[in-house]
């Protein structure tokens, strides 16, 4: 209801909404992330109220910053709490990555967010046996919601 969602802080929403079960399925299951991301928008009043707000893009970029990398032993122990790491950093950086998230910050914290990815990147690819394809997610869904087709040229750029 609505007036939770206005009495909720910036980042209790956006917990809830990156918590919702449905997120990575509709994100991801589409061919194109930012239709993916307007039809969970499209389906989901609080993540309609977390566009609204100013401080989203920025709250979701500390939880982000908080996603420990997990080792491989870490990553089991995790596992067996029924979470799936790979899939949370997925998520968050897709989102974070969709131009109706990322449209959200002022220059200077995009630059940071960019510093942050790099290093979550560097973080996850010494465990690609766990991360696996998505060591590089935002790097990857920022090339593609923008158009560019060198991955390459797209890490020298960000």
């Amino acid at each position: 209801p609505s007036e939770i969602i206005d009495s909720m802080s910036t980042e209790a929403l956006t917990l809830s909404v990156i918590n919702h079960p449905l997120l990575d399925t509709d994100v991801l299951s589409y061919d194109n992330y930012t239709q993916g991301f307007d039809s969970f928008v499209s389906d989901f009043d609080a993540a309609k109220a977390l566009l609204e707000r100013e401080d989203f893009a920025v709250n979701l970029a500390k939880i982000y910053l908080d996603t420990p990398v997990l080792s491989k032993e870490e990553y089991k122990e995790q596992r067996s709490n029924s979470q799936n790491t790979m899939l949370d950093f997925t998520v968050k950086e897709t989102v974070l990555a969709v131009p109706q998230v990322y449209n959200l910050f002022k220059e200077d914290e995009a630059e940071a967010l960019i510093v942050i990815a790099k290093n979550k990147m560097k973080e996850k690819s010494k465990n690609e046996e766990t991360y696996g394809t998505s060591v590089s997610t935002f790097f990857t869904v920022r090339a593609a919601v923008s158009g560019k087709s060198n991955r390459k040229m797209d890490l020298q750029l960000y």
